[in-house]
């Protein structure tokens, strides 16, 4: 009898390890793919930023004369501007300043994402922000050695999509640091990455013993 039960353990053991190795492969497959997944949601964030932020201060460039108001007066305005300076007015004529440093920041962003341990689709979508913000007003200072503006807000400087984009990023960064783990919202980028893989050895074991 116990010759016996050697064998069958001789002959399952082979085929547990070949299940654990295919289950954790399976695993580590999924959860590349999903990554994978969640940075497609930040590129497309990104090039649909970019694209927004182009179209509409091309259309400011070719329907409001510099220096402008649609309408003239009002809480909010559209008003053709350009900045030679940072977001909202700041650090005006140091383009080239502002050129590298927004290059800079590009890559910081990216790295500090792909360092942090928080993973939700949230987080991804405002990395996504960020970048198609930075990269709009980068294009602008390539291109044109300014930033055409717009946005005129009542006292508040006047500013563009691209500002508004990485601002709102920043905050829903913040936010995500803070909160996530006491909000629903903040989920990781599939609900099952968490997961532990499915344990087949004990099922496998279990089913035998009964």
């Amino acid at each position: 009898m116990r010759t016996d039960l050697n064998y069958k353990h001789l002959r399952y053991s082979g085929i547990f390890d070949y299940i654990k190795t295919i289950n954790k492969m399976g695993t580590h497959k999924i959860q590349t793919r999903r990554s994978h997944g969640s940075y497609k949601l930040s590129l497309l964030t990104a090039l649909f930023v970019i694209v927004l932020d182009q179209l509409s201060k091309y259309t400011v460039y070719m329907t409001i004369s510099l220096g402008q108001s649609i309408p003239e007066q009002g809480i909010l305005r559209f008003t053709h501007v350009t900045n030679t300076g940072s977001a909202f007015g700041l650090f005006t004529g140091q383009t080239t300043l502002l050129t590298l440093g927004s290059v800079v920041g590009i890559i910081i962003l990216i790295l500090f994402h792909k360092s942090h341990n928080i993973r939700t689709k949230f987080v991804y979508l405002c990395l996504g922000l960020q970048i198609g913000g930075a990269i709009g007003n980068l294009l602008d200072r390539l291109l044109l050695g300014y930033v055409v503006d717009f946005i005129d807000v009542g006292i508040w400087p006047v500013f563009n999509m691209a500002d508004s984009s990485i601002v709102i990023g920043l905050l829903g960064l913040g936010w995500s640091l803070i909160f996530h783990k006491d909000n629903q919202f903040h989920k990781n980028s599939d609900d099952s990455d968490d997961q532990e893989p499915v344990d087949i050895i004990g099922q496998f074991n279990e089913n035998h013993e009964n």
